[in-house]
């Protein structure tokens, strides 16, 4: 069996960008100068190297407060699995946010749709 780490992510914590970067800073454990913008998630999310799975819960409410900000940043998250093999992400947004222990391997609860072709987004200057 293969030790896969299980992050869950919840759009409900993510009210604006300071607070959504200071969540996916927290969650995934990024290192202290985690620049806080979309390049950095970006960049960040490629330094993954270990088996990581997360779960995004509540994405529209983040889509909702944040606005096309937040669709780019699903579309980061996304991109990034789709690039990485150390990297996968689901969407559970029937429910509360799941809790997960650490090293608890889970299967995942509904894989994100491939992208469309789509070069990355140009997150430059944000």
């Amino acid at each position: 069996m293969n030790n896969v780490r299980t992050i869950v992510i919840d759009g409900k914590e993510m009210t604006s960008r300071a607070s959504a970067h200071a969540h996916l800073a927290e969650r995934l454990s990024f290192p202290d100068y985690y620049g806080g913008n979309l390049d950095a998630l970006y960049d960040c999310l490629g330094d993954i190297y270990e088996k990581t799975h997360i779960i995004i819960c509540h994405s529209a409410e983040l889509e909702t407060a944040l606005g096309s900000y937040g669709t780019t940043l699903l579309h980061i998250l996304r991109h990034s699995a789709e690039e990485s093999c150390f990297l996968t992400v689901s969407f559970h947004d029937d429910a509360e946010p799941l809790e997960r222990e650490p090293g608890v391997e889970e299967s995942p609860i509904a894989e994100a749709d491939p992208a469309d072709g789509e070069d990355p987004p140009d997150v430059m200057g944000d």
